[in-house]
């Protein structure tokens, strides 16, 4: 036995230097971000409680092949790992498909009594235990420090484990927006409002620590901020919100229907702004705006139907907008009506309520036609529907 040395020929070392240079100059760019559209398959049905089954059991092969070839060949070392390969695609392309993302979803919920909770009325500074919120419109900071263990279910969710350590800072890319004076008025003689102001972009830099890890992160956010002497769920029918930044646009819904009891008015605010923060369109009542469901489909969870390719037509003057969102991916559903003791179902029955709110990633179509001239952008949206009411023809909704 002895060493051998091989000599390349030019082709091969032209190959290996390309491969080389590419290599190194991938360790200089930036982290490249996984497409969301990516973990939406075209079959998401859910069968004999498996999610996206087809997608799952179709991993099956893999693992029985897998297991046929470590039994036949497990004398000689190269194919047995061949097929150990082939065993563990199996398990791990099932575990992915099972639940498609980026990662696992991390939950750190706190729960305070009033004496730990300090909330400012004159400006946005809130004081939770020892974490913290402020800001003033143009800027803000999120500070939250790790916390003794202490069990907490929310949202049917339980968290025992507060280690995580979020510092974030927050700067504002556009001007805050409110409709009107930004008070949504319901009911007889005004009785009951709803605030809103938001901030449709903000850049946000700092640092998140969970388990142990603490990573930098950059990226935009949005805010909004809200007050009222009614409860949501006593208020609304449902709404529709999302943000999204999308070519060089960044844009917000807010579709909002009252509650059956005061009269389900509809008011859709809508607002595209560019990447300067300058007001490119602005829509803050239900005149020259239409809506019509395109397609929908009945939540498994709560059995109720939700919309899922929803259009929005708006007209003004010269501007002609379509806003189109579909693609629904559910990243979060809180059955506040399942979930409840039978007294308030019952509670909710008599009120026409079954309250129930789901956070979607999905994508949305921009069409803005103005002077004539047309441009079209499609891009991910995060947006969520907050549904308290039953399905009714007068809703604006199905």
């Amino acid at each position: 036995m002895k060493l051998t040395s091989v000599k390349l020929d030019r082709p091969e070392l032209v190959f290996l230097s390309l491969m080389a240079v590419s290599l190194a100059a991938l360790l200089l760019l930036p982290p490249i971000a996984q497409d969301q559209g990516y973990h939406r398959f075209a079959d998401e049905r859910t069968l004999l409680g498996v999610p996206n089954f087809w997608n799952v059991v179709s991993n099956l092969p893999f693992i029985a092949v897998g297991a046929v070839g470590l039994r036949q060949f497990y004398r000689n070392p190269a194919t047995l790992m061949l097929f150990l390969g082939v065993f563990l695609t199996g398990f791990g392309s099932s575990y992915y498909h099972w639940d498609p993302s980026d990662g696992t979803l991390f939950w750190d919920y706190r729960l305070y009594d009033t004496s730990q909770v300090k909330i400012d009325t004159k400006r946005c500074d809130l004081k939770f235990g020892p974490s913290t919120l402020t800001g003033d419109w143009k800027t803000y900071d999120i500070h939250i420090e790790p916390e003794p263990d202490k069990k907490v279910i929310m949202e049917g969710k339980p968290s025992t484990k507060h280690e995580s350590r979020v510092d974030l800072h927050f700067e504002a890319q556009v001007q805050p927006f409110r409709p009107g004076t930004g008070y949504i008025s319901f009911g007889p003689d005004d009785t009951y409002y709803y605030n809103f102001i938001c901030i449709t972009k903000l850049t946000v830099t700092g640092k998140i620590a969970i388990d142990g890890e603490s990573k930098k992160v950059t990226g935009s956010a949005y805010y909004n901020h809200q007050w009222f002497n009614i409860s949501p769920i006593n208020g609304f029918h449902h709404w529709l919100w999302g943000r999204q930044n999308v070519g060089s646009y960044n844009v917000m819904i807010y579709d909002m229907v009252a509650a059956e009891r005061l009269g389900l008015d509809q008011v859709p605010l809508f607002t595209i702004d560019d990447q300067q923060g300058n007001r490119v369109f602005e829509s803050t009542s239900a005149e020259g705006m239409d809506i019509k469901v395109l397609d929908s489909y009945v939540q498994e969870q709560t059995g109720k139907r939700y919309p899922k390719t929803v259009r929005y037509t708006f007209d003004q003057d010269d501007t002609h907008i379509e806003y189109t969102i579909s693609e629904p991916k559910e990243i979060n559903v809180i059955n506040i009506y399942g979930d409840a003791p039978e007294p308030v179902r019952s509670k909710f029955d008599q009120m026409r309520m079954r309250p129930t709110y789901t956070r979607y990633l999905g994508q949305a179509k921009l069409a803005i036609t103005r002077n004539g001239q047309s441009e079209t952008v499609t891009g991910p949206i995060l947006y969520e529907f907050n549904y308290a009411g039953v399905e009714n023809p007068d809703a604006h909704l199905f």
